[in-house]
């Protein structure tokens, strides 16, 4: 298993987390501890060509599996590997521990998401497209290890967090996310929100990247490379749903701080999604939308389209590119999900000449 030593600190915190939670089960005379078990998996057969990469390939895209218990009926704890094909490593995807507090208060311990961005911190398995787009893939940061607070309370849903520095040995990063949807019924719903980061990156090499559609190509659209102080990031969000038909878009603007020479370096990013679920909807609720659901059955069908922008490019270094992805996923039943998409980019390297790339992907999700 793939781990660092810093990680064993963030295991101590937990491990003081549980031995309270079941003391804490224990004096409430309730039944513990309730266990559950989950895991997803993911494999992709697709075609490319361009800077996606050249042929007819399959790749197990995903393969996770997860644990919960319950030690009261405030406090849980969640563990997830993540199970890597090609170099056979098992890493921690998620490790920690949730205490409901009164007033739909929530506070989260140990290595989570960082709350920032609508898409980033929608779950993989319910996305529209079979990966995150553009703009999320290379601006909104991944997850660390810290503290959230989180509140989902009548219109409003507010998040905040602290996070650590690799070594988990100071505080790095500050991170909020807040959404209003004045509108959320079962049928319809209007969303607005927005979110903020600010790391430190103490001089560390800072450099934009994506993949984009196609998890396993090289990342085709870059930034050049820095040395950075400081990256702070803004994001703006809005979602919108009526019966069958939803939508969701973000812009995100990221500056970096402390860079040779007074420079302040600044990046744009852009996505827009729009899905129809045939004879069905989108679950909504806690700030994002959730899986897609036929009426009267779990099973549905929804067609999608999404375009993404990231401008990475700075004093004519760096890419600009655009992407754009079709696809319709096909949620057989509450466990099995199908999904086919194709997808085109473009890209301008600074040349007179775009390189271009497309490609199509079939994906089979099997989650429990």
């Amino acid at each position: 298993m793939r781990t660092d030593p810093a990680g064993c600190k963030v295991i101590k915190v937990i491990a003081v987390c549980l031995s309270f939670a079941v003391c804490a089960g224990a004096n409430a005379n309730e039944r513990i501890p309730k266990f559950d078990v989950f895991g997803r998996l993911e494999v992709d057969a697709f075609n490319a060509d361009g800077v996606y990469g050249e042929g007819t390939d399959n790749s197990l895209r995903r393969a996770r599996l997860g644990g919960g218990v319950e030690f009261t009926s405030n406090l849980s704890a969640e563990l997830t590997l993540d199970f890597d094909q090609e170099t056979k490593d098992v890493s921690i995807n998620d490790l920690s521990v949730k205490f409901d507090l009164p007033l739909k208060n929530d506070v989260y311990i140990g290595l989570i998401k960082v709350p920032y961005g609508l898409e980033k911190n929608s779950s993989s398995r319910t996305l529209r497209t079979v990966e995150r787009s553009l703009a999320t893939d290379a601006i909104s940061p991944d997850r660390r290890v810290g503290l959230l607070l989180r509140q989902n309370k009548s219109q409003w849903f507010r998040s905040a967090g602290i996070f650590f520095d690799e070594n988990r040995e100071k505080v790095s990063m500050f991170s909020g996310r807040v959404v209003w949807a004045p509108v959320d019924t079962k049928l319809n719903v209007l969303h607005f929100g927005g979110s903020v980061y600010h790391e430190i990156l103490n001089d560390e090499r800072f450099r934009l990247r994506t993949d984009g559609a196609l998890q396993s190509a090289s990342n085709f659209v870059r930034s050049d490379s820095f040395d950075a102080e400081q990256v702070t990031a803004l994001a703006a969000e809005f979602a919108w749903m009526r019966n069958s038909l939803s939508a969701q878009s973000e812009v995100m603007v990221q500056q970096l701080g402390g860079v040779d020479g007074g420079d302040k370096p600044l990046f744009f990013g852009v996505y827009g999604q729009v899905g129809w679920v045939f004879n069905g909807r989108r679950k909504y609720s806690a700030g994002r939308f959730r899986s897609a659901v036929g009426n009267d059955q779990d099973s549905s069908t929804e067609a999608t389209i999404s375009y993404s922008y990231l401008d990475a490019e700075h004093e004519g270094e760096g890419d600009i590119g655009e992407e754009l992805v079709i696809g319709l996923n096909r949620q057989v039943t509450e466990h099995l999900r199908l999904s086919a998409h194709v997808f085109g980019t473009r890209v301008s390297t600074g040349g007179p000449e775009l390189e271009t790339g497309r490609g199509g992907l079939v994906r089979l999700q099997l989650s429990y």
